[in-house]
C-alpha cells in the first residue's frame, strides 16, 4: 500500500480527543495495560510483515514486549507474541484493522482514554520518536 509510514518508532496519537479535548496517545502503564492519555511518552516499533498489503505488528522496545488487542477480554496490552494488524490510510492519519473471531475490528480508543477492538473506527497519527 502506497503512503503508509516507514517502520521506525512512533508515538501514536488517536484522531479523537479526550473530554477536555487534549489528545490521547497510547501509553502503557506498568501493568501492562495500553491506554489513551495526554502525554506522548511510549514508543511503538512500527515493523512491516508484507508492506504492499499493510500487514504490520507494533513492538515495544523497552519492555520487549507487542501491542495488541486480547482476544478475549478485548483490551489493549502489552502481548508476548506479536499481534498482526493491517494498516489502511485514513482521511486525517492511519486506520488499523484486525479479524477477530471472523468479524473485521478496529483498534478503538474511546473519550475516557480505553482502548480496544471496536466496530467503531477512527484514525490514528504516527509522530516518529525522534521528532520528539
Amino acid at each position: 500500500m502506497d503512503g503508509l509510514p516507514d517502520e521506525q518508532g512512533y508515538y501514536v496519537c488517536s484522531s479523537e480527543s479526550s473530554h477536555s479535548g487534549e489528545p490521547l496517545w497510547a501509553t502503557l502503564d506498568d501493568k501492562g495495560g495500553v491506554s489513551g492519555g495526554p502525554e506522548k511518552k511510549t514508543v511503538w516499533s512500527l515493523h512491516y510483515l508484507d508492506r504492499e498489503k499493510g500487514i504490520c505488528y507494533f513492538g515495544h522496545p523497552e519492555s520487549g514486549g507487542f501491542g495488541g488487542i486480547h482476544h478475549e477480554e478485548r483490551d489493549a496490552r502489552v502481548m508476548e507474541e506479536p499481534q498482526h494488524w493491517v494498516i489502511k490510510k485514513g482521511d486525517d492519519g492511519y486506520i488499523l484493522t484486525r479479524e477477530f473471531d471472523g468479524e473485521e475490528l478496529f483498534a478503538h480508543v474511546d473519550k475516557d482514554g480505553q482502548v480496544s477492538a471496536s466496530a467503531t473506527h477512527h484514525s490514528w497519527v504516527f509522530e516518529p520518536a525522534n521528532e520528539k
